[in-house]
Parts: structure tokens; C-alpha cells; sequence
């Protein structure tokens, strides 16, 4: 052992390059006893006097590789092919020398080598030290790339850096090696969904492969059905959102992933979303005992004519769609008579953050607290209206509101539909969205504002100027639809292949950004097959210059879907002078885009029937003149609409805050 250590300290290289063939039978004893003891320098944790042993015994390996080589005992002529060979047992039965070709041996050292540098690369990865870990990780994988636990080192250090694509290759490899390795499914499932590899379809496939073990892991269950969700695969959802349930029914965020999933299929009438809704609500409620009603406000004095403080609670003061119909209203509220508290439920924070800090009493960034601690922060404000955004979408604190922090507590803009829950007093609305006589539909009362449902922020995404029509370009029709593929079900595919059969110089544009994978393309394409429709006749367009302005200008028109209409990109269309065809609707999710295009004046475009909407969209493919006309004048219609009436908009809906605070104090 003295030997060997002394050895070590010197540099043997120069040694190695001696070997000769009258000496190559002592140097290949050096090198039997160079490679017996590393296996306690190993165990020993002596990785750095192991690693110079270790590549001093492979350069005497190769040296006497040489020298048997110009003795024609071995047909080798560098060293890359003998560490081939010393991985490949059939390739070395054909050495004709096997004394010499002691594969065994050789081998160990290299899997030694491996086992050192992922030891090395393991604690910097514990200390967060990741680049070094990559570089040890890299090492261990040249001396050992067909060990499981040197290709989960590099995986996970690849991950730890967010090089997602060279992590997923990893851990690719280390199932290939193990394909009873479980966790790697749940990892590669999340890789996958990033935001720089986005194969949703492969992800969707690895938490299906995941859970197939893993039954009872409810967050991965919910990852699962928020991903068929956004796939548009509308009965896998909700069979994942009911596995949730099943496993924890005090869980509330699969109600939320269910409900939205469940208002994008259309055979469900307004009554029954209603009853759902209510039924999913409460069990949660009682499962996961939230006690209703929490607070008292005896000791608050009921003046109808005070200053009343808004409270609005939301996951998206930032550059998020709802902040484009938000903003405006909170740049106009009246200060005199009116005090506004804002809390944010997301960690999200930018520039339209800031604006809203500055225009408010009060913002609260409460994405941390549970509901009971932003309960007690909001009744500690003396909130008297309390105004929920998000509802079922985002990070939503809408059960906050079943404790009733505030006296008055109402539902708007984020959600299309009822909260279910009784404890909220209104849903904030107009009667082009709620009709008269449709109250007992919705768990909430109605409350109508006189002026409309909402108004838009026009400037929010970077207008684009108005473009010329395709069609003159293109010599044929482009029918756009914007909407994300959730919304696009297998009704409305037959409704658009009908248009198509009717208008044969037409095509359909989708924009591929919003979840039109391959497997959601083909599955698409299939549907339209069904009635003749062939490929040639549907674009999936992945982007347009980075600008969504720029996708929607390169159609003539746009179609709306159903039974989830459209409201922010129906207002993007329109902005960049498209018609938009869409049917009235029978509920709050199925009407905004009536409801827009009634505001601008443009009821000839909304059907009563689906008859009536392919009536329509041929109306517009046999007049292009027509199409031309929108694309001159549809801007300005919104720009000098009700739409854009910040201020009447804003003073409407104070009187129904106002009307809604009288009636309290009158109680």
C-alpha cells in the first residue's frame, strides 16, 4: 500500500511512456495492483488520490494496449478504440491475446471513476454549487453513461439549471435504464410542460404513465386535469378532476379546474351549471369544515350615505387580460365617495401592479395567507363591498368569501358563470349577459349595471395599425379562430365544416399558440375529415411575427365558439377590424361576444341558431366588399362606443354599488 500511495503523489505518465515489450508484463502487474486498490480508496472517500489513481492505471492500460498493438497481438490503433472495447465484451472476444485484455478489471476502474465524480457532483449539488455538480455530473457520465444513478445526477443538475431539454434527454435515459422508475414520469411530466419545451402532449402522457402507480397522489392528479383542461379533452378532465374529489373532497382546486372544463361542454343548461356548481361548493364547504359567516357587523353603524370602501380581490392586477377591463374602472372610480382597497392573491408583480398601488387606498399582497388570515385582514379593513375577480380561475381565494368578511360581497368579470356559493350577495352583470326573468339561475342575485357588463382598455397590448384584408393577397377567405382549443369542441368543428362545404374558396385559420398541439392538431383535423373537409383547408398558425394583433390580421373574419364565447379576443378582432360571427347565447358564458357586438351596434352579425351563423359567415365570404368595409370601420365603432366610456361606465357602476349598499342598511 506505501507503494501505491508513493505512486500516487508521483506522476506516472512519464513511467507509462517506457513501456516497452521486453517490460509490459511488470507494467501490467502495476497495473492489476493500481486497479485492486482503488476500490478502498473509493470506500475510503479518498476521492482524490482515487481519480489520480485511477487515470494513472488507465494510462498504463492503453500504453501496453500500444506496445501489444505494434506487436500485432491486438488490432487496435488509438486509445478511444481500446475504452470502446473495454465497454463492449463482444468486441473483445476478439482479441487474440487474453492475458492481456483484462476487461474486468478496466471496467472497474472506469465505474469507479464514474461513481466518484457523481459522489463529487452530488455534494455540490447539495450545496447548490451547479455548475461544478454539471461538470462533475459530466465526468461521471463519460466514465460510467450507462449508469442509472450517474444519468439521474446529471439529469437532476441539468434541471437545477433550467436546461430543460438536456435534463428531459437525461432523465429519457435514466428510464431507459429503469423503466419501473416512477419518479422520473412525474419529473419528465413536469419538463415537459415548461414553458421552453411545452410538449404538452408527452407531458400528458408521463403523469398518465405516473399515475398508473402513484394512485393516490392528488396534486399530480390535478396536473393532470388542468393539463387535459388546456388540451381541450374535455371528458379526461373532469374524470381526473373526479379522482381528486374522490381523494379529497376538502381540496377546492379541482372544483375550479372541473367548473371551467364543465362550462365548455355543451349540453349543459344554465339551471344544471347552477346545480353543480352549488353541489361542489358545499361539499367542499363541509368537508373541509370553513365555517360560514364568520363575522358580525352590529357594531357598524348602517349609513347609506357614507363613503363606501370597495374591496376587490383578485389573482390579476398585472398584465393579465382582466386587467385591461379592471384598470379603467379603477383609474375613474370617485375618490370623494368612494375608498378603494385592493388585495392581490397571486406573487405576480409588474408596472400595472404599481399603477394600480398608486391609484388605491390600500394594496394588499396576500398571496401567502390562508383564507382565514385574509378574512380577518379584510374585516379589519371595514370593507363594505367586497368585490371577488377571479371566482373559479387562477389563484383565487373565493372561499375567503364564504366566511363573509365584508357586509355586501358580489361576483364579477373573471368568471363567466355563478360562484355557487350562497354566502355572495350579487353577480355584477347588464341584461345583455343576464336577462330579466333568468334571476333563479344563478345562485347570486343579478345585479344590472345600467351602463353595460364592461369596458376595455384599448391601448393595453400595443395596437397595431389597421392591415389590408388577406383575401386580396391571398385570392381566397380566412376564417380566424383566436380562441384558446379548450373552447373548440367537436359541434362546433361540424358547424365550421359546413361553412367550408358551402364556400369551397375558404380556408380556416387557428392560431397554434394556444395549446393546438400535434396530437389537439390531428385530433382537429380527423374531426373535419369526418364531413369531407380536407387538410389544405386548415391553417394552424404557430405565431405571426410575435405580435397576437399580427395573427389575427391574417384572417378576413373571425368565427366565435360555443357554448364559452369569447370576450378579450373578440374585443382584439374587433379592434383590428374584424367581424366576429357568433351565436346570442343562452347563459353568461355563451353571450359576451353578443353582448360586444351589441354595444358597438352590430346585432346583423349575432344568429339566433347555428343555421343562422353559417347563414352569416357566407353572408360575409359572399361579399367581400363587405369584409372591406368592417376592416375601415369596426375600430372606430368600439373606440366611440359605450365600450371606451371609462367614466359613464365607472359612474353606472358606483350607483349600483350605491343601490347595493342602501339596500343592506335598509335591511
Amino acid at each position: 500500500m506505501e507503494k501505491i500511495n508513493n505512486a500516487i503523489k508521483e506522476d506516472i505518465f512519464d513511467g507509462a511512456e517506457k513501456i516497452s515489450t521486453c517490460n509490459k508484463d511488470e507494467w501490467f502487474k502495476i497495473f492489476k495492483s493500481y486497479a485492486n486498490v482503488i476500490e478502498k480508496l473509493y470506500c475510503d472517500k479518498k476521492y482524490d488520490d482515487c481519480i489520480k489513481l485511477a487515470n494513472d492505471t488507465i494510462k498504463i492500460y492503453e500504453a501496453i494496449a500500444e506496445v501489444l498493438d505494434e506487436e500485432d497481438i491486438f488490432n487496435i490503433t488509438n486509445s478511444a478504440i481500446v475504452q470502446n472495447k473495454f465497454r463492449n465484451a463482444k468486441k473483445a472476444e476478439k482479441f487474440s491475446n487474453k492475458k492481456y485484455a483484462d476487461l474486468k478489471l478496466i471496467k472497474q476502474v472506469y465505474v469507479f471513476l464514474g461513481a466518484i465524480y457523481k459522489e463529487m457532483a452530488d455534494e455540490a449539488y447539495d450545496g447548490q454549487e451547479f455548475i461544478k455538480a454539471l461538470r462533475l455530473a459530466k465526468s461521471a457520465y463519460i466514465y460510467n453513461p450507462d449508469d442509472i444513478f450517474v444519468n439521474f445526477t446529471l439529469a437532476k443538475t441539468l434541471a437545477a439549471l433550467n436546461a430543460n431539454k438536456e435534463a428531459a434527454d437525461s432523465y429519457e435515459k435514466v428510464l431507459s435504464l429503469d423503466k419501473n422508475y416512477n419518479e422520473g414520469k412525474r419529473i419528465l411530466a413536469e419538463l415537459y410542460s415548461s414553458k421552453d419545451l411545452a410538449d404538452l402532449d408527452r407531458s400528458a402522457y408521463y403523469y398518465s404513465e405516473y399515475l398508473r402507480a402513484a394512485k393516490d397522489d392528488k396534486y399530480n392528479w390535478l396536473r393532470l386535469a388542468s393539463l387535459y383542461y388546456n388540451l381541450g379533452l374535455h371528458k379526461k378532465c373532469a374524470k381526473a378532476c373526479e379522482k381528486v374529489f374522490e381523494l379529497d373532497p376538502a381540496y377546492y382546486l379541482p372544483i375550479a379546474t372541473y367548473m371551467l372544463n364543465y362550462l365548455k361542454i355543451a349540453p349543459y343548461g344554465q339551471k344544471k351549471i347552477k346545480q353543480t356548481t352549488e353541489k361542489l361548493i358545499e361539499r367542499h364547504i363541509s368537508a373541509s369544515g370553513i365555517k360560514k359567516c364568520a363575522f358580525s357587523f352590529d357594531n357598524r353603524k348602517k349609513d347609506p350615505n357614507k363613503k363606501i370602501r370597495i374591496g376587490y380581490l383578485s389573482s390579476d392586477l398585472y398584465h393579465h387580460v382582466v386587467s385591461r377591463f379592471l384598470m379603467p374602472i379603477i383609474k375613474n372610480h370617485n375618490k370623494e365617495n368612494f375608498e378603494i382597497y385592493m388585495y392581490m392573491t397571486s406573487k405576480n408583480f409588474d408596472d400595472v401592479t404599481e399603477t394600480y398601488q398608486g391609484l388605491c387606498k390600500q394594496l394588499t399582497r396576500c398571496n401567502e395567507m390562508p383564507i382565514d388570515e385574509l378574512a380577518q385582514k379584510i374585516y379589519d379593513d371595514e370593507i363594505d363591498i367586497l368585490v371577488d375577480l377571479n371566482i373559479h380561475t387562477g389563484d383565487t381565494r373565493i372561499m375567503t368569501l364564504a366566511k363573509k368578511p365584508a357586509p355586501v360581497q358580489c361576483v364579477y368579470l373573471g368568471y363567466p358563470n355563478t360562484s355557487g356559493l350562497d354566502t355572495i350577495d350579487y353577480i355584477l352583470t347588464d341584461k345583455d349577459t343576464i336577462k330579466p326573468g333568468e334571476e333563479g339561475l344563478y345562485t347570486e342575485k343579478p345585479a344590472w349595471i345600467e351602463a353595460g357588463y364592461e369596458v376595455i382598455e384599448t391601448e393595453a397590448n400595443g395596437l397595431l395599425e389597421i392591415s389590408e384584408v388577406p383575401y386580396i393577397k391571398n385570392k381566397y377567405i380566412t376564417m380566424g379562430v383566436f380562441n384558446a382549443v379548450a373552447k373548440i369542441t367537436n359541434e362546433m368543428i361540424g358547424v365550421w365544416a359546413r361553412i367550408l362545404k358551402k364556400a369551397k374558396n375558404t380556408k380556416i385559420l387557428f392560431q397554434y399558440i394556444n395549446y393546438y398541439t400535434k396530437n389537439n392538431q390531428k385530433r382537429i383535423l380527423k374531426e373535419f375529415a369526418k364531413y369531407g373537409i380536407k387538410e389544405n383547408r386548415i391553417i394552424f398558425m404557430e405565431k405571426a411575427d410575435g405580435s397576437h394583433y399580427n395573427a389575427i390580421a391574417c384572417a378576413d373574419f373571425a368565427l366565435d365558439v360555443y357554448p364559452y364565447s369569447g370576450t378579450g379576443t373578440t374585443m382584439d378582432c374587433i379592434m383590428m377590424g374584424l367581424p366576429v360571427v357568433c351565436l346570442e347565447g343562452y347563459n353568461s358564458t355563451s353571450r359576451p361576444t353578443s353582448r360586444i357586438l351589441k354595444a358597438i351596434g352590430e346585432t346583423k352579425l349575432i344568429a339566433s341558431d347555428f343555421d343562422g351563423y353559417v347563414q352569416n359567415a357566407l353572408n360575409l365570404i359572399n361579399n367581400t366588399e363587405l369584409i372591406l368595409e368592417y376592416r375601415k370601420t369596426l375600430r372606430d365603432e368600439l373606440l366611440h362606443s359605450k365600450l371606451t366610456d371609462y367614466k359613464g361606465f365607472t359612474a353606472s357602476l358606483e350607483n349600483t354599488y350605491r343601490k347595493m349598499w342602501k339596500d343592506y342598511c335598509s335591511k
